[in-house]
């Protein structure tokens, strides 16, 4: 099974993996990456750090970055609560062109 490494870039610095995570394809690299952003994310919310501006770029073992993902690009929306029947107006989050 191939490794890949999940690098941190933390602005200028870049936090290195040296031990790898085995991952069984490429496309599980990209859902391994988002859960992992998100526990570091959620993980830093507990201890009051805003995560977001962090990256991660993820290196195959030739040392060749084959993803880069932000780790903004992983948080989940807040969305309106289903059961909640108050008389606040729920805002649809809106995309930008």
């Amino acid at each position: 099974m191939p490794r890949y490494y999940f690098h941190i870039r933390k602005g200028d610095v870049l936090a290195e993996d040296l031990e790898g995570t085995e991952v069984s394809d490429s496309e599980s690299v990209a859902e391994e990456a988002v859960e992992a952003a998100r526990d570091l994310l959620a993980e830093g919310d507990l201890q009051g750090l805003d995560r977001r501006e962090w990256v991660f770029e993820i290196a195959a073992q030739s040392g060749d970055v084959v993803l880069k993902l932000p780790f903004v690009d992983a948080v989940e929306p807040d969305l309106p609560d289903p059961d909640d029947s108050g008389d606040e107006q729920a805002t649809k989050p809106s995309r930008v062109p």
